[in-house]
């Protein structure tokens, strides 16, 4: 997920250029590390790596929706 949010921030605020927070705020710095982590990426670049690991979440999920109603259809005829 973090990888969305440091994906989502570089194409709509471009670059990060905001200090990274403190040791108390280890959230912050997490989103902080997934955002700058992608230095100077363009914002287009950005949109489109977002897409490509969208397409990729979705492809895993259909794959998981797949098996989950076959599973189901050969415990239905195993029992």
């Amino acid at each position: 997920m973090l990888r969305f949010y440091g994906l989502y921030k570089q194409a709509m605020f471009g670059p990060c250029a905001v200090p990274r927070p403190g040791f108390w705020d280890p959230v912050g710095r997490y989103k902080w590390d997934a955002w700058s982590r992608l230095g100077d990426m363009s914002s287009a670049s950005a949109m489109v790596a977002y897409v490509d690991e969208m397409k990729k979440v979705a492809q895993e999920v259909h794959y998981v929706l797949i098996f989950d109603s076959a599973l189901r259809i050969f415990l239905y005829f195993h029992v």
